[in-house]
């Protein structure tokens, strides 16, 4: 269920409480599972860690980790126990023709377990019992104590990335504008000469960004999957220099000054100037706008002023993205100053660490219980027979061997 919820994009623990957030998921997790999404959404695959029965499973698997926890606490603890006590053998082997207790002590021995033996008379009589008691204390005990808290840890690490963790994949960043991530945490772009970066809010942290590198920041881990183009525009008046009023879209504010960002997938971007009654296209390079950018040089932009209502061209030309330009259409003066945006994945896994410590320790121990599994062995030679009780995985096989 964990690799689930790292393959699948999880719902924002939020809901659609947080809108902006939601929606971004959900186009996420559409595009990502195209006809299932609706099957999987119904299934509960997309907030995992949110489902009863998923929490009531997580907790029926810690409480058989803590019992076998104890209980090889507690073999460790009781590890000379006397071989008149049978703690939790069943008698397996009664034979009349078993080695004599020595014999088995010496195999035992070779075997690498740890043997007691209590001695009858000598020589014994025919109701004189000896008694052998054989365990793998305490290696075979710490390896188990080692598995069982490694897949306690493992539980701890996956149940905080699932309750606390985050991720927020493939947002559109640009400079100075803020974007949810998640929650209250917001990111946006910093850009100093070629030097990318993130701001993070709360707390004002900042870190520079490298292309399809990943940094970590206030436990938030951020990647620089694409660099996009844009520009900074501001438009004044020839004559007396006044700023004029720049609208990007219905939706949009006026505004003496305007980002123009290409997000992936875009080609063109338009701006109305009111008080000139005229529209600017922006537009890229046909190789560019499928969003295949993988660095800063994207190649000339296209720039179309018109007039309206009539459409009348007045001014075509191409913008170079990493110079600043400044052009005289009619009456206005256009000043456009490079500023790129980007697309950033962010995730907060707040468990990993323990997630990682926890499967190396589950998996270095599982094969140390592989090879080394507890087990107990009790011989008891009574005269001319002798019965053999025992318990772990694999004891049945030991006892054979010894008897050959």
């Amino acid at each position: 269920m964990t690799l689930l919820s790292l393959l699948l994009p999880q719902a924002p623990a939020s809901g659609t409480v947080d809108a902006f957030a939601y929606s971004q998921w959900q186009v996420q997790a559409q595009a990502q599972t195209g006809t299932f999404y609706e099957t999987w959404l119904g299934a509960g695959l997309f907030n995992i860690f949110q489902q009863a029965w998923l929490r009531l499973l997580m907790a029926l698997l810690a409480a058989v980790c803590f019992l076998r926890l104890f209980d090889a606490a507690a073999r460790l603890r009781l590890a000379g126990m006397s071989t008149q006590i049978l703690r939790d053998e069943w008698r397996v082997r009664v034979t009349d023709r078993a080695p004599a207790i020595a014999q088995l002590a010496e195999q035992l021995r070779a075997r690498r377990y740890r043997v007691t033996t209590s001695p009858g008379a000598n020589p014994p009589g025919p109701d004189e019992t000896e008694a052998l008691h054989a365990n793998r204390t305490p290696v075979a005990e710490l390896i188990s104590i080692a598995f069982h808290t490694g897949l306690l840890v493992l539980l701890t690490g996956a149940l905080l990335n699932g309750l606390l963790g985050w991720r927020a994949n493939s947002r559109a960043l640009i400079t100075g504008a803020q974007t949810p991530l998640s929650g209250n945490i917001t990111a946006s772009l910093t850009e100093n000469e070629s030097n990318f970066g993130v701001e993070l809010e709360p707390g004002r942290s900042q870190t520079l960004l490298a292309l399809n590198q990943t940094v970590v920041a206030d436990g938030i881990a951020l990647a620089l999957k694409q660099v996009t183009p844009g520009f900074r525009i501001s438009a004044t008046s020839v004559g007396n220099q006044q700023p004029l009023t720049i609208t990007l879209s219905n939706y949009s504010t006026p505004a003496t000054d305007a980002q123009v960002t290409f997000l992936p997938g875009e080609q063109d971007s338009f701006l109305f100037v009111p008080q000139a009654n005229m529209v600017v296209q922006l537009s890229l390079p046909d190789a560019v706008s499928g969003g295949l950018i993988t660095g800063t040089n994207f190649g000339p932009v296209a720039l179309q002023a018109r007039l309206v209502p009539e459409g009348t061209l007045v001014t075509q030309t191409l913008l170079a993205p990493e110079l600043s330009s400044s052009i005289v259409i009619s009456n206005v003066t256009l000043e456009l100053v490079p500023s790129n945006g980007a697309i950033i994945d962010a995730s907060y896994q707040p468990g990993n660490l323990l997630l990682w410590v926890g499967l190396v320790l589950a998996v270095l121990a599982g094969l140390g219980t592989l090879l080394y599994p507890i087990q107990r062995i009790v011989v008891r030679h009574h005269g001319h027979w002798t019965e053999f009780y025992a318990s772990g995985r694999g004891v049945r096989a030991v006892i054979a061997a010894l008897l050959k």
